[in-house]
């Protein structure tokens, strides 16, 4: 996003086409983010109307809310009032809103009031959120942090981030699990602080993402194999994340009609199912209006 906006970066000389620039960026997410998410919804839709089940894909006039709040891209403000176990797609709705909201005050006001508006919101967030018990669905915090740590590696630089970060192969493992089993206690453990647990789990991921890109092999194993199977799910990871929770309603729907009551093969069916469908998602959707150069 940043490589992206920065090449679109308005001067004093042309800030009479911000509009432009921004509604052009907007254009060229939008044909990103768009394809998958209608596509899946919609799936979702067919299911609600056509093999309806009300507890794994709501019922019609339901499901057809929800599709409208995707396309609308205000499924986030949905779910906040109405949640359902197929709500995930907030996230996408969330993040096409930080995109909008983002590339604004990027493109009008340039990189120094961005950043420390980064720093103003990430801040705010540590005690308020909007959207009281439902916060989460709105915590963009984690997209400001990481704003943050693209400009702080650029300011820092490359190669002091890597010296900084060097540690043997077994330190790297250690502090590896250590920062992903923090990531996953984060929530219960500061459970009743509602604002600030949010705010201290993507510091975690934040700094997560330092470790990262200090191309240290944090996260990212050397092994040619390994590193292969990583690049595969990298590279799939919006696809899946559109598949994931609806393809196991799926299988578990068709497990329902045919009778069968076997909750390994299920699981074991369901895998294999989504990622089946995250590759066709993939292959033949994601990218169904974007120009490659």
């Amino acid at each position: 996003m940043m490589a992206s906006l920065e090449k679109l970066e308005i001067s004093n000389h042309s800030k009479a086409n911000g509009a432009k620039l921004v509604v052009e960026f907007m254009i060229k997410k939008f044909k990103r983010l768009a394809p998958s998410a209608y596509f899946w919804v919609f799936v979702a839709l067919f299911f609600s109307v056509f093999l309806p089940n009300k507890q794994l894909f709501l019922e019609p006039y339901q499901m057809a809310q929800k599709v409208f709040s995707t396309i609308l891209w205000v499924r986030n403000f949905n779910e906040a009032a109405e949640p359902t176990h197929l709500g995930y797609f907030w996230a996408i709705s969330l993040e096409f809103q930080f995109f909008v909201i983002f590339s604004i005050i990027y493109l009008f006001l340039g990189k120094k009031y961005v950043i420390y508006i980064s720093v103003l919101f990430c801040l705010i967030m540590m005690i308020y959120r909007p959207g009281e018990k439902m916060g989460w669905l709105f915590r963009f915090d984690p997209m400001l942090y990481g704003v943050l740590i693209y400009y702080f590696i650029r300011y820092i630089g490359q190669d002091f981030i890597e010296n900084i970060f060097k540690a043997g192969r077994k330190s790297k493992i250690f502090i590896s699990l250590l920062l992903v089993a923090s990531l996953s206690a984060v929530l219960p453990m500061l459970a009743i602080y509602s604002n600030f647990k949010f705010s201290v789990s993507s510091i975690t991921a934040a700094f997560m993402l330092l470790l990262a890109l200090s191309n240290n092999g944090y996260f990212y194993p050397k092994n040619k194999i390994l590193s292969t199977i990583v690049d595969y799910i990298a590279s799939r990871s919006y696809a899946l994340f559109c598949t994931h929770i609806l393809v196991w309603c799926i299988v578990k729907r068709v497990y329902i009609l045919l009778g069968i009551d076997n909750q390994l093969s299920l699981f074991l069916f369901a895998i294999v199912a989504m990622f089946i469908a995250s590759e066709f998602s993939y292959r033949y959707i994601e990218n169904l209006l974007v120009v490659k150069k």
